[in-house]
């Protein structure tokens, strides 16, 4: 079924009861929705640059209107959305411009007026589409820009969980919609997730700023744990084993103790920050019984094993010296 149509359908469903915030999806405002729609859409892809840029500065008021509303805008929607922006940044010519429309489009994630599942729709969208539209595509060989767009919406997604107290309920929902993209056993863009691998974390540590707990870490961290054991890519394995794994040890007081370094934080366009980022505080024990429930329960080739083994390993020396 063609996206407008599976869009009108659900519409046309939930014009047929009242809506949870009182507002009625009546015919009438579906066809206002709509054409609000394409508009966008077609401004988004047209010639004029100085329209494309108006129209990405009208869209976090549509979006509040959005989170007001009864039109259950999915996110499929946003996709289509996502294409017309990743198109209007990809058209800039002046780096200044570019830098702006990133920005800009990082901090719609927080438009939704409070609507926290669209705001993770507008995400988990962009992630898909940003895959997509660089599948293939190796870390060295991913514009600058891209980069810098997926550091700013992760900063700016995390803070909407910061705000909800790092609900365990949010937390979870954003870990099952990254299945479709980052998680995904059979992943499209190599550059885009190991670049995702490498940043979550040091993205986590600079929101959180110390007010997180090693429990609320962990519902972010079990993720990719389970991913060590299901991603048959090597190549991103070991970009997880090192950028998260790793380093989440490596970030601990024991770990700086050891290695007598600060951690540097990178921003494409800016360069290397010599920032100091606040401790995650991790708990051993969250890791130690994921994995050996692996172990325990699923089959491993002996490579596959002994990798998860050096891991426990790891974890109980950790354990151990703390």
């Amino acid at each position: 079924m063609e996206p407008h149509k599976t869009l009108i359908k659900r519409l046309a469903e939930a014009a047929t009861s009242d809506s949870d915030r009182g507002e009625r999806a009546t015919p009438a405002k579906v066809a206002k929705f709509l054409s609000q729609e394409a508009n966008i859409i077609q401004c988004l892809f047209g010639e004029n640059t100085s329209k494309r840029m108006h129209q990405v500065r009208q869209l976090p008021a549509w979006f509040t209107l959005l989170g007001k509303s009864s039109y259950p805008y999915a996110e499929e929607d946003f996709m289509r959305i996502w294409k017309g922006l990743l198109h209007t940044i990809r058209m800039s010519e002046k780096p200044q411009d570019r830098e702006e429309l990133v920005e800009q489009a990082a901090q719609m994630v927080d438009s939704f007026g409070g609507n926290t599942t669209l705001s993770l729709a507008y995400f988990s969208a962009f992630m898909r589409t940003t895959s997509e539209e660089h599948s293939g595509v190796k870390l060295k060989r991913l514009d600058k820009w891209v980069l810098m767009l997926v550091r700013r919406m992760l900063r700016h997604v995390l803070r909407v969980f910061k705000r909800t107290k790092w609900s365990a309920e949010l937390i979870g929902a954003f870990n099952k919609s990254m299945q479709k993209s980052v998680f995904s056993e059979k992943p499209k863009s190599h550059g885009l997730i190991v670049h995702y691998l490498s940043i979550f974390f040091e993205e986590l540590a600079k929101e959180a700023n110390g007010d997180i707990t090693a429990a609320q870490v962990s519902t972010f961290l079990l993720p990719f744990v389970k991913y060590m054991a299901t991603q048959k890519d090597g190549q991103l394995l070991n970009q997880c084993r090192a950028k998260v794994l790793y380093y989440l040890l490596y970030q601990s007081d024991l770990g700086r103790k050891s290695l007598k370094k600060k951690i540097i934080s990178p921003d494409p366009l800016v360069g290397k920050v010599d920032w100091k980022l606040s401790v995650l505080p991790v708990n051993p024990d969250y890791v130690l019984d994921e994995l050996n429930n692996l172990l325990s329960t699923s089959k491993f080739n002996p490579r596959r094993r002994k990798s998860l083994c050096n891991l426990i390993q790891l974890y109980e020396t950790y354990k151990s010296a703390n």
